[in-house]
């Protein structure tokens, strides 16, 4: 395998590990806060962290742009000078935009009683919460650069297991300030500070690994400044799109229905959410390899990577799909008690948000590595305005389940600009695309679904115990539709090899 090649199986696989303690923290804390401290908390916390998430609007796509510059300027044989230039350049974006969203979180702090329907407890808890964040997005401005250098360099691996260690202390330390009674706001100490020591662990390792590049502060090159700001700003309705759409639900929910209904709207979404972000790691790993082909004019290399990508992908995301309809009502009321449960039109409009977001995540890559983003941000810009306007009004007089409705359907036109935009770039066929990717997939899906439609009929998973035999079930037919339909029998050879090696 090349270099490349084994940094992203490494980085997947690290990714994957970390993830696991991610999704560890919500299936332990989200009970154990609702038994503990009660919905308002947890559906106050989910409120909180997408104002935070506001933060993706208030960085102008600078993040993205310091992501990819920073990738074409590695492999550069200049002893890191442009890498350094660049890197500098960030630091400056980095700090404007840190203030900026510290100012955000200020002013709605003091006015958190207008934004969401709570008690006066929970809004006297989150006003504190919110001003121990706004101080904290300033403090972390100088260590915050560094996990896209390591991104950049590739060094996915690093960041994976610093990420590991950063869940665990989350994990840890949410469980010792819920228990201890510290509800809402021990919550949010617990995210910075496991936030710090990720973040300082990132500096120490990249300052380890490249000792030789001059990072300190100096006047920024404008030209080059200029030109990172033009080329976020052209991605930057793709971050307003994010906020807009998965980022405002908790607190669209939490001013039409209170604080209590957003904790059953998250808890019925957030394992959905959870296995999303899990596949999402194949084409991030992938990503920094992306962009170094494209940087080399490598597009046949690009074109199959892309089809091994999307088809892995796939392989994931259309039984997610299919299990999300036949099993998330039982493992929503295993986990939290069906009072948790948001209802079975959620569960239907969040499988058709994950095929579309699994899809979009990988030609969204593509897109933003050949650069070639014009419309992309008018077309984001229109289609999250569209559905926050929508899950608004459709929540408001048709019920909480179609305010993801609207999220499922309104990211229908960003999968077709995507799709379309990546295939032109890729010069890919959609018959090879089909052949080589999506059909295989679906071949692989045809037991499951089989499966899947038998459970519901005969309402087989109702009890902890039938629940994990179905999802075994289930699991059982994956593999075996991966393995008769969904994989080579060159890569079913490789993995052979690998088990053998282990």
């Amino acid at each position: 395998m090349t270099s490349r090649t084994i940094k992203a199986v490494k980085g997947t696989v690290t990714s994957l590990v970390s993830y696991g303690v991610l999704v560890l923290l919500q299936a332990v804390l989200a009970p154990i806060v609702l038994k503990t401290a009660g919905q308002e908390v947890l559906g106050a916390y989910s409120i909180i962290m997408q104002i935070i998430g506001y933060g993706l609007i208030l960085d102008f796509g600078i993040g993205v742009a310091l992501s990819r510059y920073l990738a074409h300027s590695f492999g550069e044989d200049d002893q890191g000078d442009r890498f350094s230039t660049i890197f500098n350049i960030g630091r400056y974006f980095i700090l404007a935009t840190n203030m900026l969203l510290a100012v955000f979180i200020l002013v709605l702090a003091f006015n958190i009683d207008n934004l969401i329907t709570a008690s006066s407890a929970i809004i006297i808890d989150a006003r504190v919460a919110l001003l121990l964040l706004s101080a904290w997005t300033i403090l972390r401005t100088p260590l915050t650069l560094f996990s896209h250098g390591l991104f950049a360099s590739q060094n996915m691996a690093a960041v994976n297991i610093m990420g590991l260690i950063s869940s665990t202390s989350r994990l840890l330390l949410t469980l010792y300030f819920v228990f201890a009674g510290y509800g809402l706001i021990g919550m949010i100490i617990a995210n910075i500070v496991s936030e710090f020591l990720g973040l300082l662990l990132q500096k120490v390792y990249f300052n380890r690994l490249n000792p030789k590049l001059d990072l300190k502060w100096k006047k920024p090159d404008l030209p080059l400044l200029k030109e990172l700001f033009s080329f976020g700003i052209t991605y930057w309705g793709v971050n307003i799109a994010i906020v807009l759409t998965t980022g405002s639900d908790s607190i669209v929910i939490g001013h039409l229905y209170g604080a209590a209904a957003a904790a059953i709207f998250y808890t019925t979404k957030i394992p959905s959410f959870l296995i999303i972000q899990v596949i999402y790691k194949i084409s991030d790993n992938a990503g920094p390899a992306a962009n170094e082909l494209l940087a080399q004019g490598n597009f046949e290399a690009l074109r199959s990577a892309y089809l091994k990508i999307l088809r892995y992908s796939l392989l994931l995301a259309v039984p997610l799909a299919i299990g999300i309809v036949g099993f998330n009502k039982g493992v929503i009321t295993v986990w939290v008690g069906a009072n948790q449960y948001a209802g079975n039109l959620m569960s239907i409009a969040l499988a058709l948000f994950a095929l579309t977001q699994v899809i979009n995540h990988i030609n969204a890559m593509i897109t933003l590595a050949a650069g070639n983003m014009r419309n992309w941000i008018s077309i984001s810009t229109v289609t999250g305005g569209l559905t926050i306007t929508l899950a608004f009004t459709l929540g408001k007089y048709l019920g909480m389940q179609w305010v993801m409705v609207a999220i499922a359907l309104m990211d229908l036109p960003g999968f077709i600009f995507l799709t379309r935009r990546s295939f032109a770039g890729l010069d890919l066929t959609y018959g090879r695309a089909w052949c080589e990717a999506i059909w295989p997939a679906i071949l692989a899906a045809i037991p499951m679904l089989g499966w899947m439609l038998f459970v519901i009929a005969t309402n087989s998973a109702t009890s902890f115990v039938s629940l994990v035999i179905c999802i075994a079930v289930f699991a059982f037919f994956w593999l075996l539709g991966m393995y008769a339909f969904g994989i080579s029998k060159l890569e079913i050879r490789s993995i052979k090899n690998k088990l053998r090696l282990i």
